[in-house]
């Protein structure tokens, strides 16, 4: 990728550059803005991303890889903003919703407030807090971004009986993918959004020691020594 080229340029300007808010631990701290500028990994792996899905739509997995401190919930925030907005060559939305998973009991509040500042308009983002109720009503209504728990999702199918969810195309986002992949509320999940539509797109986000900065997954996976193979790791694919 060319950075100093002026179409990736005007992309980080529009899509990126991001003015990040954080509140004061009390009364006597004044809230802090940051302008918060895409490091390369991080522009390179949503590029890479859109690029996959635009061409290839619905239906295939992919692994994100990244190491500590590389700024993971900014890049799933990237990601999930640019996948809501991504058309294909016809002008037409790829996907009506992107659901950002996290397998921890209790909503990530830095992953949540990391998406909702992202965007400001009401409606885009819904942050699933409350109960299965509200993450029954937010894929219903298509809520073009949808933030949730796991454990939220063996609970809303009867809840959705009656929506049509059929010709819904979503792309989900899991946070943690090598906690939040297998178990029953993960089984449930996968039950509630294939119905009789086409299989969600899935982006997996996962902590790697072995990883610098991030590493998008697309056409096979690494094994231990390093080398492409195919198949492995169910069918997670990388570039």
């Amino acid at each position: 990728m060319q950075v100093w080229a002026r179409d990736t340029w005007l992309d980080i300007l529009g899509n990126f550059l991001h003015l990040q808010r954080k509140e004061g631990t009390d009364k006597t701290q004044p809230a802090r803005e940051t302008l918060i500028f895409p490091r390369y990994h991080q522009l390179d792996v949503v590029t890479r991303l859109l690029e996959a899905a635009r061409a290839e739509g619905v239906g295939h997995s992919y692994l994100i890889q990244h190491s500590a401190g590389s700024g993971k919930s900014n890049s799933i925030a990237w990601c999930a903003h640019r996948l809501t907005s991504l058309h294909n060559a016809a002008d037409e939305r790829v996907f009506d919703s992107v659901i950002v998973i996290t397998d921890r009991r209790v909503l990530d509040r830095q992953l949540q407030e990391t998406i909702s500042q992202f965007e400001h308009k009401t409606g885009v983002v819904q942050k699933i807090d409350e109960d299965s109720q509200q993450l029954a009503r937010a894929l219903s209504e298509g809520t073009p971004i949808i933030v949730t728990t796991l454990q939220k999702f063996p609970f809303i199918q009867k809840k959705m009986a009656g929506a049509d969810l059929a010709s819904r195309r979503f792309a989900l986002i899991v946070d943690e993918a090598h906690s939040s992949q297998s178990g029953a509320a993960a089984q449930k999940l996968r039950a509630a959004l294939h119905t009789e539509g086409p299989a969600p797109l899935r982006v997996a986000e996962a902590a790697s020691a072995n990883v610098d900065g991030s590493v998008l997954m697309l056409d096979g996976v690494r094994d231990e020594e390093g080398e492409d193979t195919e198949g492995a790791a169910g069918d997670l694919r990388h570039l």
